[in-house]
């Protein structure tokens, strides 16, 4: 069997304010520090950061319920090709399942 060859990728230091050229998701650390999520994945975690993202288009589109709470459109679809972590349906069903077992919808998504 062939040895194979990797790039070795350099990742420089950023200068004032070239971090500010990134997107970034915000993940509720809660996730991560307490007890009641730990057995709730990392890619479940990672959808309700996006979830959370999506809120933002919402609010700018004034999609609000009758009783003034945020809802978003995310389908499964949408999911699979917006992320390169989750890759079918099934997968994604089940982290939506995890986020419902977990309660997780009550808290605004």
């Amino acid at each position: 069997m062939a040895k194979s060859e990797s790039t070795k990728i350099e990742f420089g230091y950023f200068h004032d304010y070239e971090s500010e050229q990134f997107a970034f998701y915000r993940i509720p650390k809660v996730l991560f520090t307490d007890e009641y999520f730990r057995n709730l994945s990392s890619d479940a975690k990672v959808l309700y950061g996006l979830m959370l993202d999506r809120m933002a288009l919402s609010i700018r589109h004034q999609w609000f319920d009758e009783e003034g709470k945020v809802y978003i459109i995310f389908t499964v679809e949408q999911v699979i090709q917006y992320t390169c972590l989750m890759n079918s349906i099934t997968t994604i069903g089940n982290y939506y399942q995890a986020k419902v077992n977990h309660d997780m919808y009550g808290g605004g998504i």
